[in-house]
C-alpha cells in the first residue's frame, strides 16, 4: 500500500479493515437462507426460492446472480464452521 503524507501535518485516518458495512436486507436474506438450510432443505432449491423476482428465470443475469448467491452462502457456511 502506498503511504501518503499531507504536507500541513494533518493525520491520515486509518483504513477501514472491515470493509463495507453489510446491507440489512441482504443480511436478513442470508439468515433466512441459512435457517432453511438448517431445516434440511436442498441447497439449490433454497437458493432458487430466494432469487429476486425482477430477474427473468433462465436469463444470463439470473444465472450470474444465482452463482454469486451460492458463493456468498457457501462462504458464510464455511466461516461459521471455523
Amino acid at each position: 500500500m502506498t503511504k501518503y503524507a499531507i504536507e500541513d501535518g494533518l493525520p491520515i485516518p486509518a483504513p477501514n479493515p472491515g470493509g463495507r458495512p453489510p446491507l440489512e436486507r441482504l443480511a436478513e436474506r442470508d439468515e433466512k437462507i441459512l435457517n432453511e438450510l438448517a431445516q434440511g432443505m436442498e441447497f439449490d432449491e433454497v437458493i432458487e426460492a430466494n432469487m429476486p423476482d425482477y430477474l427473468p428465470r433462465g436469463s444470463e443475469n439470473w444465472h450470474q446472480y444465482k452463482k454469486d448467491l451460492k458463493k456468498r452462502i457457501t462462504n458464510k457456511i464455511n466461516s461459521l464452521s471455523k
